[in-house]
């Protein structure tokens, strides 16, 4: 399964187009720009209807699925320069503790969808299997950290307009 998918998105990195990623824990799919991958994660741009909404970083043993987005679709957004605005950040994914370690240094906000549930907030620790996590609710209301193993990650979200926008406005 991993072998097929990883070959479409490396044709998808070459030819910077956009595909349709299908999760295992959910029934829809996401449209993304992979942007570089390794054995275990694919950092791709969130590809929002010819608009970039940030990046998502996905564990590639949590892909079930990935199609074309299509011929058309994917000559617009090259025709659009859509794709020629896309800084890619410079994270290293040579694993977990290595990604948040990018995102603690940078104190920058990020938001997962994780086997608990959605969070958004900051990396406060780092762990040889888990980080712990301060975040927010929909209502600015600051937790606890939470400790969150990574083998409950099942997608980073960073740069995004919700995380971005929310987080400034929140202490």
């Amino acid at each position: 399964m991993k072998d097929k998918y990883y070959k479409r998105i490396g044709k998808a990195i070459e030819k910077c187009n956009s595909i349709n990623c299908y999760l295992k824990h959910d029934d829809t799919y996401f449209n993304i720009i992979p942007l570089c991958r390794n054995d275990t994660f694919v950092l791709a741009a969130n590809d929002n209807d010819f608009l970039i909404n940030g990046f998502m970083i996905i564990p590639i043993k949590n892909i079930r699925q990935v199609d074309s987005k299509g011929k058309k679709y994917n000559e617009i957004i090259h025709k659009e320069s859509i794709t020629d605005e896309i800084k890619v950040p410079e994270i290293d994914m040579d694993s977990y503790a290595s990604i948040f370690t990018y995102f603690f240094n940078e104190h920058t906000a990020i938001s997962m969808d994780t086997v608990d549930g959605f969070y958004i907030g900051n990396v406060e620790d780092i762990g040889k299997k888990y980080i712990r996590f301060s975040y927010f609710d929909a209502r600015g209301k600051r937790y606890k950290p939470v400790k969150i193993t990574y083998d409950d990650i099942l997608v980073i979200y960073l740069k995004d307009r919700y995380t971005e926008v929310f987080s400034k406005y929140v202490k």
